[in-house]
């Protein structure tokens, strides 16, 4: 049995070891700049004895590391399931969107904020009908905020996803994880946005520059059906409530 099991783990071993060690750089969410000393814990599961000493596959498994000078941090893990922050002023948050070279956002301008309201997003040349809402149980569309959407990430939910803003609403896009951070400056606004949803992890601010309406978290997009055979697409967002002045310090970040 020991035998067996210890081959097991040879095999399961290298997989572990494919994916490449976890970095990137802690930033403030109102100004853009640095956070150095911020304490990072990356979460996992594993093989490893739980608390009655069986070895077991998902054993909870941590490694702590601290952001630098430069606001940079590495693990030497890669993967993981969160990752938890505890800054300098005791202030902590967790992160769940994990990839390679993040950006983690702490603080921001509406602090405890999270994008976590369900919206509606209809496959192109459609319009989701009452009976889809009130099935599905949301009822925000992403019309709704004057915006369209098309891609191919209504085949493939790592595709390209574009968005349009209608008459009245542009969109800029800000990548990272984290707190939502301040919209971007003037010129990173702009009536459509191509977005590849294998590497564009981050928020799209909704409205114009100076006054956000929304924002939407960019993550890879799910779907849902309903018994009748209507499909649409679902993302998160949040509404904000009042509109912070762009920091003009924030690189433009977009497509």
């Amino acid at each position: 049995m020991a035998r067996k099991l210890f081959l097991l783990l040879a095999l399961l071993w290298p997989l572990a070891a494919c994916s490449p060690p976890l970095s990137g750089t802690v930033r403030d969410g109102n100004s853009g700049a640095p956070v150095a000393g911020a304490e990072l814990t990356l979460r996992w599961s594993g093989w490893g004895r739980a608390a009655d000493g069986q070895l077991v596959w998902d054993a909870p498994k941590t490694e702590t590391t601290r952001s630098g000078a430069g606001g940079g941090f590495r693990f030497s893990h890669g993967g993981g399931t969160a990752i938890d922050v505890s800054l300098p002023d005791g202030t902590s948050q967790r992160v769940e969107a994990l990839h390679e070279n993040m950006t983690i956002h702490v603080g921001g301008p509406w602090p405890g904020l999270r994008a976590d309201k369900a919206l509606l997003v209809p496959y192109p040349g459609t319009v989701p009908t009452a009976a889809l809402r009130k099935e599905i149980g949301i009822e925000p569309a992403l019309g709704d905020l004057g915006v369209t959407a098309g891609g191919t990430a209504f085949d493939d939910a790592l595709g390209e996803l574009e968005l349009t803003g209608q008459p009245g609403t542009r969109l800029a896009f800000v990548p990272g994880s984290g707190a939502i951070p301040a919209p971007p400056a003037p010129e990173a606004w702009q009536a459509r946005l191509a977005l590849d949803l294998r590497r564009d992890i981050g928020w799209v601010f909704l409205g114009e520059p100076g006054a956000p309406r929304a924002v939407l978290a960019i993550a890879p997009l799910s779907g849902a059906t309903t018994t009748s055979g209507e499909t649409a697409g679902i993302m998160l967002y949040a509404p904000l409530p009042s509109a912070p002045e762009p920091p003009p310090q924030r690189a433009v970040a977009g497509k």
